[in-house]
């Protein structure tokens, strides 16, 4: 008989003696051959799983070792691991015992387990699977397991509370919040229990605990559910009234969805339901996505209160951290609104008539700031004449600011005294894709001006930036002095706020997770601030492939997890591209990208003539596009390309192998690119070209990099070469 662990520690015992697995590498092996009893798995996926690292050849005597090493471990029992030459099978016979089956038994039962088996799937979780093992499969593993056991933890605690068992009660709620998470659903079933052995001392002291943990853990006070079941308690309700509100499921917040009642079984028949993904993916939410939005209530409340007292706010940000979807989506819609927000907090007076605009800097900052203002004059003059005006007099924003609101105020009510709001999404690229230091000043002169307090202007700012550019703003002296005392800066989610966004959209439209999935999303999103794309393109990828109506473990599994959804789907797109379409979509992956200076690579937006070399993109690269469009991993908007967003810079290994092989190449051929874009608007004025030094690197560089250069490139150095 076989009895193997792997929660909480690993162990191996063979009729009923120890046995020794001292190599990692074999301990490893073993346990997923556990955790896939009886079922044949192949020796080279088990060689590039276990050894992702090594050669094909390493790997394979890798795993011919670690056999070696097991079957000498089990003795008596080493016939159990069949090894052929193409398959490895464990068959330990009817005696096999593992700790995770307890687990695996009640999250499989699919209807309600009864309380006596959940009492044996929690006994038997004696902590995290194979702790020590960061393996990318025992990670993914371990998230899974944890979930379930959260479930089984929960069902197992309303049953308990409906059966006024409370000393039980107590002690598995207890034990659940030694684990090191802050459940508030533990802290409920801790005060019913204290309540029913007529212990209100212990439950008031529970409460406090709960006030406590969430406050230091999470920054926010209790949730509504739990508040709710303290006063009824405190009033001395009688516990027999208040026990039918299981600690778990009772009374979610407004808007967050009910979990089910127990696991959803889908079964690899269920064909998706067709249906509107509630998930975003890679792409940022705008005012429209408003109805999906969830999760940033309070930060939203503290921007608009913010914008009540000052003209000027700075969202800052890691990468990622949803800077572009909390101003457009939560910020926008609720200043629109102009109605109370969370926490009874109240917004600017009069902003719902207010003129709101939003913008990126560009390459061209002063020019998109003309364009964002006068789009509703329908005319290239105006344009021309507010671009002009922008760069030759600091004054200029907030002058037709005042012209704008002067036309619109003669449409309001009488006594509304609205404001502009202009809001500049992505402020770095002043610095990523502006070349130009007078546009950039003069661009910055002017957000300087329209919110001076000296000026007292109708104008309010919202820029969000990130935060490894922050440096990049301290030459200029009223910038900073703005951003060092008119900042928001974002940090992780909490878990309460990261669940909502996960749930309160599938809610929207009726899908519903498997048990535990959520839990081990939210673990893997963990405290890092700059995961939401990741979990979102994650989400996305795990609706995709639902059964029925439901997200999935194994969907789940299979898009690659929160950490490796994107540089799955990236990878695998790649990969399914000809031998000639891969030259073609990496050289738009570099086009698309800009190599940062001792910051992360940003995202670079470039026109399709730009990819193309052209008016049009050649037939190649308009079927390449199209395929990364398709896979959300490229957006493409009147005729200009980017990367969904900088996530994939940061997440895909072949993009970081592409940038880091070359990066003094990759900044010479940026220059060159602007160079030339440049020489056209210029009318190909002679002045525009290279000459000298700078001439003779771009000669070297086109020499070395043959076929890189576009159309437009190659005829700027050509004529540069005519020139000299």
């Amino acid at each position: 008989m076989v009895a193997i662990k792997l929660l909480g520690q690993f162990s191996v015992k063979v009729a009923g003696a120890a046995a020794e697995v001292s190599a990692r590498p074999a301990q490893a092996l073993l346990a997923y051959l556990a955790l896939h009893v009886n079922q044949p798995l192949r020796r080279e996926k088990l060689a590039a799983l276990l050894w992702p690292d090594s050669g094909d050849g390493g790997a394979r005597r890798s795993l011919r070792q670690a056999l070696w090493q097991v079957r000498k471990a089990l003795g008596p029992a080493a016939a159990s691991v069949a090894a052929g030459d193409l398959v490895v099978t464990f068959q330990p016979g009817a005696g096999f015992r593992l700790d995770t089956a307890a687990l695996e038994a009640v999250a499989g039962a699919g209807a309600e387990p009864a309380t006596e088996a959940l009492l044996a799937a929690v006994a038997a979780y004696g902590g995290e699977l194979l702790p020590g093992f960061n393996d990318e499969w025992v990670v993914l593993e371990r998230d899974r397991l944890q979930g379930v056991y959260d479930w089984a933890v929960r069902r197992l605690l309303n049953q308990l509370v409906a059966a006024r068992r409370w000393e039980e009660t107590l002690q598995l709620a207890e034990r659940w919040l030694a684990g090191g998470a802050t459940p508030e659903p533990a802290f409920r079933a801790l005060m019913l229990a204290h309540a029913g052995l007529g212990d209100l001392a212990g439950m008031a002291a529970a409460y406090q605990r709960c006030t406590e943990a969430v406050a230091h853990t999470l920054g926010v006070e209790p949730l509504e559910p739990t508040r709710r079941l303290y006063d009824r308690l405190k009033r001395g309700e009688p516990v027999g009234e208040v026990a039918g509100e299981a600690p778990v499921e009772a009374a979610p917040p407004t808007n967050a969805p009910a979990k089910p009642a127990a696991p959803v079984e889908a079964t690899a028949a269920d064909a998706p339901e067709p249906g509107q993904s509630p998930y975003k993916g890679l792409h940022y939410f705008d005012e429209a996505d408003e109805a999906l939005f969830f999760g940033r209530e309070a930060l939203v409340a503290r921007l608009a209160t913010q914008l009540r007292d000052q003209p000027f706010v700075a969202v800052v940000g890691a990468s990622g951290s949803g800077k572009s979807s909390l101003v457009r989506a939560g910020l926008l819609p609720a200043l629109r609104r102009g109605a109370a927000l969370a926490g009874g907090l109240q917004p600017p007076e009069g902003c719902a008539h207010w003129l709101m605009y939003v913008m990126t800097p560009t390459a061209q900052p002063l020019q998109a700031l003309a364009a964002s203002l006068t789009q509703s004059a329908g005319s290239v003059a105006a344009t021309a004449t507010l671009l002009d005006d922008l760069a030759g007099e600091a004054r200029s924003l907030n002058l037709y600011a005042q012209r704008l609101l002067a036309a619109h105020t003669a449409r309001l009510p009488a006594g509304a005294a609205p404001r502009l709001l202009l809001v500049i999404d992505q402020f770095e690229e002043l610095f990523t894709l502006c070349r130009s230091e007078e546009a950039r000043a003069a661009f910055i002169d002017n957000l300087l001006a329209a919110v001076s307090p000296v000026t007292r202007g109708p104008v309010s700012v919202v820029v969000t930036l990130r935060a490894d550019f922050y440096a990049h703003c301290a030459p200029y002296t009223g910038l900073r002095r703005l951003l060092a005392e008119h900042q928001e800066y974002i940090g992780p989610m909490s878990r309460t706020d990261l669940r909502r966004a996960i749930e309160a959209p599938a809610e929207q439209g009726r899908w519903v997770f498997e048990p535990g999935l959520v839990d081990q999303m939210v673990r893997a999103v963990g405290d890092d601030p700059g995961a939401l794309p990741l979990l979102a393109h994650a989400l996305r990828e795990t609706w995709e492939r639902r059964k029925g109506r439901t997200l999935t473990h194994s969907g789940y599994s299979a898009a690659g997890g929160v950490a490796g959804a994107i540089a799955h789907t990236a990878e695998d797109v790649y990969q399914h591209l000809t031998l000639s379409q891969q030259p073609v979509a990496r050289a738009i992956f570099l086009r698309l990208t800009e190599v940062g200076e001792g910051t992360q690579g940003t995202c670079r937006r470039a026109t399709l003539s730009e990819l193309a070399g052209g008016a049009e993109p050649a037939g190649g690269v308009a079927v390449v596009l199209q395929r990364l469009a398709e896979a959300r991993l490229v957006t493409v908007n009147e005729r200009v390309v980017e990367v969904a967003h900088a996530a994939l810079i940061r997440a895909w290994p072949a993009l970081h192998e592409w940038l880091n092989e070359d990066r003094e190449g990759l900044r010479q051929h940026r220059h060159l690119t602007v160079a030339a874009q440049a020489w056209e608007a210029l009318k190909r004025e002679p002045g525009e070209l290279y000459r000298g030094a700078r001439l003779a690197q771009a000669m070297e560089w086109a020499a070395g990099h043959p076929g890189q250069a576009n159309a437009l490139e190659t005829d700027f150095l050509e004529a540069a070469q005519a020139e000299q």
